[in-house]
């Protein structure tokens, strides 16, 4: 599609200027009204010229930012919403010593977090318990590293105000982007739903909260494996779902098939690569930067579980970063085709 260009203020002010020009024979003067007019016509036009730019991406889904939505609507496509990091916290206290679920936690940086049950230290290990908690709000922010120190908002007597996150369930997610919801419809539209057929499934898992790339696979008949990973929550294996979230997608998934598909979601494990090439020309920071992520937004766009990294497309990936003129691929040396579980994950460039 062809984009539709804003002139600048002062393109438009010479093109204005021509105007008058043919009509008067002569150039306006400064300061005189031919001038004055010119001026301020400019600037309206442009302001014109801004918001036609502005209706004419607003007219086509693949553009629209501010409209998108309403056009993900058409086909009962909606916005995922922010979805909450969920883990386990370890209280330490008298035992016998009860908890009531909604129990209010704070992390350093005052985002909170709240027991989703009631519990009773002493119950598993004396003098302690692991309990499971939800951060108040969604999104990425609220996520958790192990050992992450909380603390009471509100004494409990017989139980130590401070403690740590033990474990992540599932990882925070941040409302859905138009990027992402732009994927889900070009994939509708392109892919009509046709009641748990091929590309159905792939389809649900993306529906839920934080799952940015999903594949399946049919092993038998009545069978249907769903795999996928999470690009927003980090880098390198950390895109790969925890038993919690595939939990999560696997029920979402079922809940939508036809009651004679048993679903099931891939555990993945990371088939890692470390991308090394030599003799870069020219050999510099900005160039290694722009190879690098040239080479992470090849992986996200092409690799997958059971998938073939193309060395012809790969060599493809680091050409076409911005500066690169010369390098020789030292690793991989050949197409690599990993497991059925595997995912291949882009983790950095060596350059010696």
């Amino acid at each position: 599609m062809a984009e539709l260009t804003v002139p600048t203020q002062q393109a438009v002010i010479q093109r204005m200027k021509g105007d008058f020009r043919s009509e008067l024979g002569v150039d306006p003067m400064r300061r005189s009204v031919e001038y004055a007019l010119i001026r301020a016509g400019g600037g309206q036009s442009k302001g014109l010229y801004a918001l036609l730019q502005y209706v004419y991406k607003e007219a086509f889904p693949t553009t629209a930012k501010v409209n998108f939505w309403r056009w993900a609507s058409v086909v009962d496509i909606t916005q995922k919403p922010a979805s909450a990091w969920q883990g386990t916290y370890r209280f330490t206290g008298v035992d016998g010593t009860s908890i009531p679920s909604g129990t209010e936690l704070a992390r350093a940086d005052g985002t909170l977090y709240t027991t989703d049950a009631d519990a009773e230290v002493g119950t598993d290990v004396s003098g302690q318990i692991d309990v499971a908690i939800t951060a108040s709000e969604g999104g990425v922010a609220g996520d958790c590293d192990d050992e992450t120190p909380l603390v009471l908002s509100s004494p409990i007597s017989g139980v130590d105000s401070a403690g740590a996150v033990q474990s992540t369930t599932v990882d925070g997610a941040d409302v859905e982007s138009v990027e992402d919801g732009l994927v889900r419809l070009l994939q509708r539209l392109r892919e009509p739903p046709s009641g748990g057929v091929s590309g159905d499934y792939e389809r649900w898992a993306l529906e839920v909260a934080g799952v940015t790339r999903a594949w399946e696979s049919s092993p038998g008949p009545g069978e249907v494996t769903v795999a996928f990973v999470r690009d927003d929550d980090g880098s390198g294996s950390a895109i790969l779902p925890s038993a919690g979230e595939r939990t999560e997608v696997e029920d979402y998934v079922q809940s939508k098939a036809p009651i004679t598909v048993t679903v099931s979601v891939l555990t993945l494990t990371a088939e890692n690569f470390q991308v090394e090439i030599s003799d870069l020309t020219p050999d510099t920071l900005a160039v290694r930067t722009a190879i690098d992520e040239s080479l992470a937004d090849f992986f996200v766009r092409e690799a997958e579980p059971g998938g073939t990294i193309n060395l012809s497309r790969l060599r493809e990936a680091i050409s076409v970063a911005t500066g690169e003129t010369s390098h020789t691929l030292v690793w991989p040396t050949t197409d690599v085709t990993v497991a059925a579980a595997k995912m291949p994950i882009y983790t950095g460039l060596t350059v010696s």
